[in-house]
């Protein structure tokens, strides 16, 4: 029995659509819904790379719920947080495989101006 490494990068355009709720000035709470345009793929099996340009294996969309945390610290910089969930499986088929789902922290460092 042989084991092949599997790897697949997506690039992906995220729109996302939150609520915010300012407990504190410097403090926010943010939740809401994300909508995923997958725009490609790169494949690697084993050491041989898989240029997936067609996407016709991808769902172009996906929908996700998002929740996170804004603190900011000194006049207008920020740190931020995000827990992002996809609903569905990001390929056309075997959309029951948990291998093909999606999830992501994104942790964050910004100005306000």
């Amino acid at each position: 029995d042989v084991a092949t490494e599997r790897k697949t990068n997506l690039s992906q355009i995220s729109v996302p659509v939150m609520v915010r709720y300012f407990p504190i000035p410097a403090l926010c709470f943010n939740g809401g819904a994300s909508v995923n345009f997958n725009v490609a793929s790169k494949t690697k099996v084993g050491g041989l790379t898989l240029d997936n340009g067609e996407l016709d294996e991808l769902q172009t969309l996906q929908i996700g719920a998002l929740v996170g945390a804004t603190h900011y610290i000194y006049k207008g910089f920020f740190v931020d947080g995000r827990y992002n969930y996809y609903f569905g499986s990001v390929m056309k088929r075997d959309n029951n495989d948990p291998a093909y789902r999606l999830s992501a922290i994104q942790v964050g460092l910004g100005s306000k101006f």
